[in-house]
This record gives structure tokens, sequence and C-alpha cells, in this order.
């Protein structure tokens, strides 16, 4: 079978720094897969580069067999893979159905069907509630749940989600995990940036380990959590250290 995303040689530098270095993996349909490394190991960089908000310098990102590096955020989400802001930037003015009903309008043009989806969206997400809800009256963790939802109104193949943990108390980030399996057992296909352990080890199917923008370890969590160079990279010395 062939899988859903495939990334080969992906590299990209900001001036002299480089921030991506020959990154490769394919995800299955219907997988987790968590992407973890130290603060600056090019997670982010990844994220916007696969999604189109920033174009690579070279390599492949192939999403359900076409072409999709290079080009731009709009056609990528069109495609079916769009992904989450840590930094979320909501419309504050408008209602919380609102800000969800504007990304639901990328597979429905009518306001009114995408009016419906982005209601149900909220529901699905347990955020019913805060639908007539103004985006600026909302504290941070409903606003990255929200950030959620509008992820995924435009009802993606493929969902990136940059840290949708943050800030959650230990029964919302249950909820939140309780979702993503839940879209996972639907199909949907999901890569995970998360820095809670305990999320991406009972989470994740595989988990990708980065450093300084090359990955570095690639398996089960359990593999990962034993690998001596992935032990190395977190704490800055040798495995037995």
């Amino acid at each position: 079978m062939t899988p859903v995303l495939q990334v080969s040689g992906l590299g990209k530098r900001f001036g002299g720094l480089q921030a991506l270095d020959g990154v490769a993996f394919e995800v299955a349909a219907g997988e987790i897969l968590g992407v973890i490394g130290p603060n600056g190991a090019g997670k982010t960089t990844l994220f916007n580069t696969l999604t189109g908000l920033v174009r690579p310098d070279r390599g492949s990102v192939r999403l359900d067999g076409q072409e999709v590096a290079g080009a731009p955020m709009h056609r990528v989400a069109a495609r079916g893979m769009v992904k989450t802001f840590q930094n979320v930037a909501l419309f504050p003015d408008a209602t919380v159905l609102d800000n969800v009903l504007v990304a639901a309008m990328l597979r429905e043009p009518g306001v009114r069907r995408a009016r419906a989806v982005a209601a149900a969206t909220l529901e699905r997400c347990g955020l019913g509630a805060l639908a007539g809800r103004r985006a600026a009256d909302l504290t941070f963790p409903e606003r990255a749940r929200v950030e959620m939802a509008r992820a995924l109104s435009t009802r993606p193949r493929v969902l990136l989600l940059d840290e949708v943990m943050a800030s959650l108390n230990p029964v919302e980030m249950d909820g939140q995990l309780a979702l993503i399996r839940g879209l996972r057992d639907e199909g949907l296909t999901l890569l995970v940036v998360e820095h809670h352990m305990r999320a991406v080890m009972s989470l994740c199917d595989r988990v990708l380990v980065m450093n300084f923008g090359v990955p570095i370890a690639l398996g089960t969590p359990d593999a990962v959590a034993r690998d001596p160079e992935v032990v190395r990279a977190y704490l800055g010395g040798p495995a037995d250290a």
C-alpha cells in the first residue's frame, strides 16, 4: 500500500542555519507519527515546510502520490494536508463558530453548509458551548482547541498538530488524547509535535526524533526511548552518564 505521505531528502537553510537536512520518512493511512526533539531541532520548520508555509531548498513531499513540495499553503490544504499553529491567530471580534466557518469554506463554498460543518466540528471537539463566544474572550487553551477545530473543518487527509497539548491540565489533556485517537480510528493520518512525553508515548504509533535539523531515530515509542543517540540529544551526554 502506498503511504499517504512520503518525504525524502528534505532540506531547508535559513542563512547560516541548516534547519532541515536530509529529512526522510513515510506515514501510512490512519497512523499517528510523533515528531520530537530538543528546542531548535527543526520540528516546526518541518511542519511549515510540509504544509507550504516555507519553501524547501530541496527534497520531495508526496501526498497521496502527488508532489506538493514548494506548493503554496492554500494548494497543499486543498490537497488535504493542514497544520495547527502554536501562536493561534483567530479573528478576535468574530464568534468561535464564524472562525471555524471560514476554514470550512475550503470544502464547502456555500455559507449555510459551511456553517453546519463548522457547528458539527465544534461539537466533535467539545466546543459547542463556545460557538457564540467572541474569540477575543477565550482563554489560551480554548483558543488552541478552536485552532484544532478550524483545521479539522477543512476535512484533511493528513493533520499536523503543533503543540496542541500546551497549557492543558491533565483532564483537558486526556480529552484531547481521546479526540485524537478517535480521529485516527476514523482513518485520519496525524503528525504530532509534542513536548509532553506522556502524550507521545501513549498516543503515537511511531516517533521521529530530530536534532539540529537531522532525523536521528525513527521507530516505536519504546524503541526510540531506549536509543542511545536520542538520550544524548536530550541529556547532552552519554546514554549511561
